[in-house]
């Protein structure tokens, strides 16, 4: 670890500066040399390496995936100088008390990244924009707007009516309304003993259905989620698909 973060570390995240996680085999082993003086490309006036995060809920935008890291990093102090400067393990103990404080940080700091990035960017995004994307193709977007509830679980429901609905079936719904027909692809899963994501596509007969009406009608989708488990393969799919 670099000596330029060791004051960082020590303050906010002395619980993980004993240890590191391999990022291939995820095997955890001890950090015995500590902190060294310009190891990091930073001090070594190297350019930094982009290490983005995958796209999950909460962190869509490309700045929220490439700065993940300095994101983090501001956000923790900002929220420990609001606790009145707070170190570790107050300022993690209060962050669960303090959610939507924290929150509020951090999509504070994804903001200001945004701007420092089309002024001095840090990192080259290697994947378009979606707001590129949109504009290129001129792709329509509707705003739904809906009562949220909580309802079993960590799930938020949106109420219509008397009856409380998913995000998708609320969607569905306004385009049943539009005069669109509704053909739901529930839920599948699948564990396959397989080394290669093709394997895993052409064993999978609904998801074949799914990438046909992908291909060859005019839809509109939720882009299914693919995640690997040791030499397993769990595919997960909830669309829904809506045609004239």
């Amino acid at each position: 670890m670099c000596e330029c973060e060791k004051e960082f570390a020590l303050r906010f995240f002395p619980h993980q500066i004993t240890f590191a996680t391999e990022l291939d085999t995820q095997e955890i082993m001890p950090v015995t040399l500590g902190f060294q003086k310009s190891v990091c490309n930073k001090c070594r006036n190297i350019q930094e390496v982009a290490y983005p995060k995958s796209q999950t809920s909460g962190r869509t935008t490309l700045v929220r995936r490439y700065y993940w890291r300095e994101i983090q990093f501001e956000a923790v102090k900002r929220f420990a100088e609001w606790l009145g400067g707070a170190s570790y393990p107050e300022w993690l103990n209060q962050m669960f008390k303090h959610k939507k404080e924290y929150r509020a940080i951090v999509r504070e700091v994804a903001s200001e990244f945004q701007k420092l990035h089309k002024q001095r960017p840090k990192y080259v995004y290697a994947e378009t924009p979606q707001e590129d994307v949109i504009g290129k193709y001129k792709v329509d977007i509707i705003d739904l707007f809906g009562n949220y509830q909580k309802s079993k679980g960590r799930k938020v429901s949106i109420a219509e009516g008397d009856e409380l609905y998913s995000a998708e079936s609320f969607a569905a719904n306004h385009f049943i309304k539009q005069g669109y027909k509704v053909r739901h692809l529930y839920t599948c899963q699948m564990l396959l003993k397989s080394s290669t994501l093709d394997e895993a596509i052409f064993q999978n007969q609904p998801l074949l259905h799914l990438l046909y009406q992908l291909v060859f009608q005019s839809i509109l989708q939720r882009v299914a989620s693919f995640y690997s488990w040791e030499s397993f393969f769990i595919l997960k799919c909830n669309t829904s698909v809506f045609t004239r």
